[in-house]
C-alpha cells in the first residue's frame, strides 16, 4: 500500500480512546436508524458504528439483522427484498411507539446527515463464513483478486464491497473530510479485503470473535492500515499492548458497563463502541 495516500486520520496510539455510538445510541432509539445517529451526534460523540448490507436489487441500508422480523413489521431474508419493499417498513414500534414513522435509512442517507468531523465505523455484513473458518480470501494468503471463476464467497464479497465503496465515493464528492473519519469493518476477511483493493486509503478493521485469533491472522502482516475489533468480554491487556507494538489500533465491542470501560481506559483501548455513548463520555472527562 503507499501509505502516502492513506485518509483516514486515526489518532496516535496511546490517545485517549474514542467513543463510539454502537450501531447509534441504541439504548435509547431503534437501533441503525436516523434517529439513533441524531441522538448520538448531539451527545457529542467521536463517531458512530452501523451495519450495512445490500437490498436484492443492490442499494447499502444500515441494518442489522439477516432477517425483518425482529426489528420490523417486515418479513423475510433482508437480502431477498428490493430497497422498494424495505424502504416502507416501520422499524421503530419494535422498539417504542414513539418510534412507529422510523424507517431503514440508506448508507447515503447517514452518510450525508454525519456531522463534520466525526467518524463513521461501517461494519460490512455478509453471510459469508466467520473469522475462524476457511475462506476462499485468506486460504493460503491467496490475493482477493484472483482469476476466475470465483466462489461463492468472493462474489458477495466484491458485491457488498464494491456497492459500499461507490456509495462511499460518491459521498466523498461532496463531503471532503468523509474519507478522513471512516472505518470499514468486518469479521469476514473476504469483504474487508475486497474493500481495501477498491479504497487502499481507507482504514479497514477486522472484527475477532476470538481475541486470540487475531496474533496468527495474515491480514496482521499484509495490512499497513488494519484496525483490530476485539469483544471486550475476551480482550486482554496483553492482547492490546500486542496489537499497539505492531502499530494496530483496537477498538472492543460492546462495552455497556463502567467497570469495563475504566479496564480498558487503563490498558490504552484506542476505541470503545458502546450502547450508552453518554455515560462513557461522562466517565472520561472524570479521569
Amino acid at each position: 500500500m503507499n501509505t502516502h495516500s492513506f485518509k483516514t486520520q486515526l489518532p496516535k496510539l496511546g490517545h485517549a480512546p474514542l467513543i463510539y455510538a454502537h450501531r447509534g445510541a441504541m439504548a435509547y432509539c431503534p437501533q441503525n436508524t436516523l434517529p439513533a445517529f441524531a441522538l448520538a451526534w448531539a451527545m457529542g460523540v467521536d463517531g458512530i458504528e452501523l451495519d450495512v448490507q445490500c437490498s436484492k436489487d443492490g442499494v447499502p441500508l444500515v441494518f442489522h439483522d439477516d432477517t425483518l422480523e425482529a426489528l420490523t413489521d417486515g418479513a423475510g431474508r433482508t437480502r431477498d427484498h428490493d430497497w422498494a419493499y424495505l424502504a416502507q417498513l416501520d422499524a421503530g414500534s419494535h422498539f417504542s411507539a414513539e418510534f412507529k414513522d422510523c424507517r431503514i435509512p440508506t448508507l447515503e442517507a447517514v452518510l450525508r446527515a454525519r456531522p463534520f468531523g466525526t467518524f463513521v465505523n461501517i461494519e460490512l455484513k455478509t453471510e459469508l463464513p466467520f473469522d475462524n473458518e476457511p475462506n476462499a480470501s485468506t486460504r493460503d494468503n491467496r490475493p482477493v483478486l484472483m482469476p476466475e471463476p470465483l466462489s461463492a464467497t468472493e462474489i458477495e464479497a466484491r458485491r457488498i464491497a464494491q456497492r459500499t465503496a461507490d456509495c462511499v465515493q460518491a459521498v466523498a464528492q461532496d463531503v471532503p473530510d468523509l474519507l478522513e473519519h471512516l472505518i470499514i469493518t468486518s469479521f469476514h476477511p473476504a469483504a474487508i479485503e475486497a474493500f481495501h483493493v477498491l479504497m487502499p486509503s481507507v482504514a479497514i478493521g477486522h472484527l475477532f470473535s476470538r481475541s486470540t485469533q487475531f496474533s496468527t491472522s495474515p491480514m496482521m502482516s499484509k495490512t499497513p492500515n488494519l484496525t483490530l475489533h476485539l469483544d471486550v468480554n475476551d480482550v486482554s491487556q496483553a492482547d492490546i499492548e500486542q496489537a499497539h507494538a505492531e502499530g494496530k489500533h483496537v477498538n472492543c465491542w460492546t462495552v455497556n458497563e463502567i467497570e469495563d470501560a475504566q479496564r480498558l481506559i487503563d490498558w490504552h483501548v484506542d476505541g470503545i463502541l458502546t450502547n450508552y455513548p453518554d455515560i462513557m463520555m461522562a466517565l472520561l472527562k472524570e479521569r
